[in-house]
């Protein structure tokens, strides 16, 4: 794979992943987070810092963070009906 589609994957899997926490009803400060470690991650693999198996299982986590943070946000909403 060249640079440039290198580049294009990444880009991809970042819209993919932001994509996915923003589907979901967070509050802003929680999609910032949400996407500040998603550039973060992903920086680190373009700079060689860690490897995809490694960024794959941190996307792991951020998916089982954002659906830690949704299920907090449904008990909120249930407990303030």
């Amino acid at each position: 794979m060249n640079k440039r589609e290198s580049s294009g994957a990444r880009k991809w899997q970042q819209q993919e992943w932001l994509g996915f926490a923003h589907r979901l009803d967070l509050s802003r400060n929680e999609k910032n987070h949400i996407d500040q470690t998603a550039n973060d991650s992903l920086i680190r693999v373009s700079s060689g810092e860690i490897s995809g198996q490694q960024a794959q299982r941190e996307k792991g986590k951020m998916r089982a963070e954002i659906e830690d943070l949704c299920s907090d946000t449904m008990k909120k909403f249930r407990i303030s009906t």
